[in-house]
């Protein structure tokens, strides 16, 4: 087994859009609740923005997975956690619509930051949720931040996705609402697993 020295300089960020940059981190991570020592899921984690404030909340005892299907955003992630020096971040490249590679029921929270209006995921909207129901603990809360209905924001067409679609999607997986926030162009529903 071969060291790797800690690197001196932070990767080169990719262009890249993040939701972590709307003002909306104070708010989506109160949501969260994350503690010491918790295990967090961040699904469609992009450059890994909430994952690297996520890893220093849940400390070294803890555990961060960031799933994403671009292979670029997932080598820059694994690189800034390594400056950073967070060995509690896992960086895996894996299609969120499909199975993820993590146990059932070992993860206390998920967020799903500006990921479910793209149209892949957003078609596969049930399954993406029961998978969340199966990774995540009892008392397990998902986080979905989203854009807003608002003319001139947000991604090109189609600009939201109705909060309508994630409830019902969230609901037969066997999440219960738990709130609903507006923060500025952003809508922010707290799910959490319902109890048989």
């Amino acid at each position: 087994m071969t060291d790797h020295p800690h690197p001196t300089q932070p990767p080169e960020r990719p262009r890249h859009p993040s939701s972590h940059d709307a003002g909306t981190s104070a708010a989506v991570f109160a949501a969260l609740a994350l503690k010491p020592g918790d295990v967090f899921l961040d699904i469609g984690c992009g450059l890994g923005d909430h994952a690297l404030v996520a890893a220093r909340i849940v400390g070294q005892e803890g555990r961060v997975h960031a799933l994403d299907a671009d292979a670029r955003c997932i080598r820059y992630l694994a690189a800034q956690a390594q400056f950073e020096a967070l060995p509690q971040v896992d960086a895996i490249e894996a299609d969120i619509t499909r199975t993820l590679p993590l146990p059932d029921g070992s993860a206390a929270a998920c967020l799903l930051a500006a990921v479910l209006h793209m149209p892949r995921v957003a078609h596969a909207l049930p399954a993406v949720f029961s998978e969340l129901f199966r990774t995540l603990g009892e008392n397990g809360r998902v986080c979905a931040l989203e854009c807003g209905t608002f003319p001139l924001c947000g991604p090109p067409l189609p600009p939201d996705l109705a909060g309508g679609r994630i409830m019902a999607a969230a609901r037969s997986s066997g999440f219960h609402l738990s709130s609903v926030a507006m923060l500025g162009y952003h809508y922010l529903m707290t799910f959490q697993k319902a109890h048989p």
